[in-house]
């Protein structure tokens, strides 16, 4: 067989790339910029098969020694990803969301780079903040996008951090502002727990979101941050929640994203 002396430059290429990129500081790292999209910080094994075909795939997306095809770049990154590729799902996501050699989708674009972040792609994970951020393919949450923009900053991307902590500031302003006008708060004031659970049942009309915090928990909530609570979240007429452990205790009704105008809520600690 003759030696594919072009594949075996790009891995001296890579390897020296990623030689390079390892021994940066946390700090470096978040200062480069991923000129060549994932090539530079990808883990090259060439032992493995599915590397072989991501990188494949690459060869026809962008065109590197071969025309252009996005058709045989989609078949090399789905037969990657079958086989448990982390870094062909992204690519699969970007091609859905450009439109190249698929119908442009948002929803499989978010799909997929759902898929990329489970695996624990970096690039997936940062993308799937941003479709949430745009509401592209899924339901528009701030919430999540710096969930996942979180993800992929621990995951190791550059810029994730600098996105997140941007996006956060203005959140933080419109979540305190907000919280302070919409929220109703019951301090149920020192509970017990020794002995039989105690629970807090909460009653809202019509409905709305029922939080159990202590103090700090009380104090992050007013100031835009993410706060400590307990029970399930979700919106409803009735909540019971069971008090943790012996402290003084706040319940928070809120309405979500919405007004508090119209909704009224009280409370009730017992036994359980």
């Amino acid at each position: 067989m003759v030696p594919d002396f072009r594949r075996f430059s790009q891995n001296i290429v890579l390897s020296y790339q990623l030689a390079w990129y390892s021994y940066c500081s946390a700090d470096d790292k978040k200062r480069i910029t991923n000129t060549f999209g994932e090539a530079n910080i990808k883990s090259i094994d060439w032992n493995t098969p599915h590397t072989g075909w991501d990188v494949k795939g690459d060869d026809f997306y962008y065109g590197r020694g071969r025309a252009v095809d996005y058709t045989q770049a989609l078949y090399w990154y789905h037969k990657a990803a079958d086989a448990g590729n982390m870094y062909s799902p992204n690519s699969i996501g970007i091609c859905y969301q450009k439109g190249h050699g698929v119908p442009q989708s948002d929803e499989q674009e978010a799909q997929w780079f759902e898929k990329a972040a489970k695996a624990g792609n970096l690039q997936g994970a940062y993308n799937l903040a941003e479709c949430y951020f745009e509401g592209a393919g899924v339901r528009k949450s701030v919430d999540q996008a710096l969930k996942y923009w979180a993800e992929a900053e621990k995951l190791g991307h550059p810029s994730a951090a600098q996105r997140r902590e941007s996006v956060f500031a203005t959140v933080q302003v419109e979540r305190r502002n907000h919280r302070s006008r919409n929220h109703i708060c019951h301090d149920i004031g020192f509970q017990m727990t020794t002995g039989p659970s105690m629970v807090v049942e909460v009653t809202i009309s019509p409905a709305g979101y029922a939080y159990l915090v202590n103090a700090q928990g009380y104090q992050n909530y007013l100031n835009g941050n993410d706060f400590k609570y307990y029970g399930v979240s979700g919106l409803s007429s009735s909540h019971r929640i069971t008090i943790p452990s012996s402290n003084h205790w706040y319940v928070i009704v809120d309405n979500g994203d919405g007004p508090i105008a119209g909704i009224t809520s009280s409370v009730k600690v017992k036994r359980a």
